[in-house]
């Protein structure tokens, strides 16, 4: 709830009184991190888009973007996405992109490796991401910085692990 709080923050930061955002959320934590900021969008025109399965949740995802939002935030993949992607996977992910939509990230662009800066077949070229706790060093690596775009650290989350204070 707390990251849903913070990544709400942000969106509202990046937007105004009925701006039109698309939440794109995956099955991980970064999925349910976009779910949550959702209650806390105020005065903006919400639309929430599952993609579970790269195929059948396609459609849902290009009609979504033919509205033109505002802002698209990106809850696909995070940290633990750690293969190859498949090429359904790889067309929502260039979808995205070629969607000339401003992207914000939550955590990591999707598609791109956190420890090194790769990618795993494509990756969401975002605006903007909001990293949660501390920067993960594939973000800071010269090949990620166009998928990164600006840097936003989520501190303060009380992420589960952390002596007390230094969340």
């Amino acid at each position: 709830q707390r990251v849903g709080c913070a990544l709400a923050a942000q969106i509202l930061d990046q937007t105004r009184p009925g701006n039109r955002v698309l939440l794109v959320a995956g099955r991980g934590n970064n999925g349910a991190d976009v779910r949550a900021s959702a209650p806390h969008l105020e005065e903006r025109v919400v639309e929430l888009v599952e993609v579970k399965d790269p195929v059948t949740d396609f459609p849902a995802l290009t009609q979504a973007l033919t509205r033109n939002p505002d802002l698209v935030v990106d809850g696909l993949f995070g940290i633990g996405l750690n293969r190859e992607l498949g090429e359904a996977w790889c067309r929502c992910l260039r979808t995205l992109n070629d969607s000339g939509r401003p992207i914000l990230s939550m955590d990591v662009p999707s598609g791109l490796n956190a420890d090194t800066g790769g990618n795993w077949g494509a990756v969401v070229m975002a605006g903007s991401t909001l990293t949660v706790g501390a920067p993960k060093r594939g973000l800071f690596a010269p090949s990620a910085w166009n998928a990164v775009g600006r840097l936003q650290v989520a501190s303060g989350v009380g992420l589960v692990g952390m002596p007390e204070g230094e969340d």
